[in-house]
């Protein structure tokens, strides 16, 4: 038996939207879109199969049948007081509606409905002052709120039978004679059923509006945010391929030559100390390359899909690249590419296994880059001013929105030579990625620059994605 049906109380504390959304066919559901692991995956929650899917988790509403007797209570009733010390005895009177489909839904306030649709004690609730007023008002009009709550019942006919809506009307004999002559019994009846029709219509207009649109919609948008994680995802892992008999990364060290004179002017034991402070850790040419030629592989996936990555900061492109570069360069070690607080992407000697101490030997910084001002940032503040005094390997990955890229791509290279650290350029491992050396407080340090083309995605209507 369920009571305290289409009440005041169920519009204020059980909206029937709350539990659309959680019934286990719908969770289930986007849970699905949730672990969707491929583009390929996602194409099920569209079109006809997204249908057929909503369809099958979509429950039949419930619907009321015609109003009919149900049965009589002898002295089941409630007892009432005609005199300080008299009570009478009453009978209890059912009357029922079988009803067709989910019936734990009469439980729930359609709370898309428009305000004004009643409750059954709307009228009484108005009286006290509300649902908060409640435990301020008189006794009678408590009694009388709570015998409403069982105005309405849900309940089996019988044990695994279909189930109906029932309500009654305590009577004493009087009464009953009363109402066989004028019918007001039946217009009681009459009065609740043509009460309560209405908020299971609310009901059903719900349910269908729910699978029709909103549930539509959203398990739309939840596909379209996947889609572009998904994207995302690809444009890192895609194309990449690593084995683990390929070498890893290698750092070499390079002792500095001295004249003549310089030896002569130290002990042995000094002139050993001059040379290990003046030594020179380098990642290798080969490995250096290899890094290049990675990051142009990440770069063409990225390109292909910018919607991914074109309003992303500096840093999570940093942090996507690093575990790139972690997954996919040649030999590399889960942790040999790390970041740091300072520096965006850096390897250490000693994670190589290389040199006496944990010195860097390499670091890539990915910024975005509009104007001349923001390579300059780039280059002396970040990497030159950053840049440890044995590093003398870099890379610059200059990311650019502008939709003119072959434009951008020249005025990058251009504002890049134009700083008087500059040198000299030689070719990279990735055409149209030039390495320039730069001559930075007796330090001659390569930077490769690479420019990674991520226009900005905008919407139909023209604003950004």
């Amino acid at each position: 038996m369920r009571d305290g049906l289409f009440s005041e109380f169920e519009r204020a504390n059980r909206p029937l939207s709350d539990h659309l959304w959680r019934l286990p066919e719908v969770r289930e559901l986007l849970e699905r879109v949730r672990r969707a692991g491929s583009l390929r995956e996602l194409q099920v929650f569209e079109g006809v199969s997204l249908a057929k899917q909503l369809a099958v988790a979509r429950p039949t509403p419930p619907t009321a049948g015609p109003l009919l007797p149900a049965r009589i209570d002898e002295r089941g009733g409630k007892s009432r007081s005609i005199s300080p010390s008299t009570w009478v005895t009453t009978d209890r009177y059912y009357a029922k509606t079988f009803v067709e489909g989910e019936i734990d839904f009469c439980r729930y306030w359609p709370d898309s409905a428009p305000d004004d649709l009643e409750a059954v004690d709307t009228e009484l609730i108005q009286q006290i002052g509300g649902l908060d007023a409640l435990q301020h008002a008189n006794e009678e009009l408590v009694s009388r709120y709570w015998d409403m709550r069982t105005l309405w019942q849900a309940a089996p006919v019988e044990e695994g039978g279909p189930w109906a809506l029932y309500t009654y009307i305590d009577a004493t004999s009087e009464e009953i004679l009363a109402a066989a002559n004028d019918g007001s019994m039946n217009r009681e009846f009459e009065r609740r059923y043509n009460q309560m029709t209405p908020i299971l219509r609310a009901i059903a207009e719900q349910v269908d509006l729910f699978f029709d649109a909103e549930l539509p919609a959203h398990v739309s948008n939840m596909v379209e945010r996947r889609a572009v994680d998904l994207t995302a995802r690809e444009a890192i892992l895609g194309g990449f391929t690593s084995s683990v008999d390929e070498p890893s990364p290698r750092a070499w060290i390079e002792e500095p030559t001295a004249g003549p004179d310089a030896a002569q002017a130290l002990s042995p034991a000094q002139a050993e100390l001059d040379v290990a402070s003046r030594m020179v850790h380098r990642l290798s040419p080969k490995s250096f390359e290899a890094v290049q030629e990675v990051i142009r592989c990440w770069a063409d996936s990225v390109q292909q899909n910018p919607i991914g990555f074109s309003h992303l900061r500096e840093d999570h492109v940093s942090d996507v690249l690093t575990a790139t570069l972690n997954a996919t360069t040649p030999g590399a070690r889960r942790e040999t590419f790390s970041r740091s607080g300072r520096s965006d992407i850096h390897i250490t000697a000693d994670v190589l296994g290389e040199g006496p101490s944990p010195a860097v030997t390499f670091i890539c910084e990915a910024k975005w880059i509009g104007q001349q001002s923001d390579i300059s940032k780039a280059l002396k503040i970040q990497l030159f001013r950053y840049l440890p005094a044995h590093s003398t390997s870099a890379i610059l990955v200059a990311l650019s929105r502008r939709q003119d890229f072959d434009k951008a791509q020249r005025s990058i290279l251009q504002w890049s030579q134009s700083l008087e650290e500059f040198r000299s350029e030689s070719a990279g491992a990735v055409q149209g990625w030039p390495v320039f050396r730069y001559e930075v407080d007796e330090r001659t340090v390569d930077v490769c620059i690479a420019i990674v083309h991520i226009p900005e995605v905008t919407t139909r209507a023209g604003k950004p994605k």
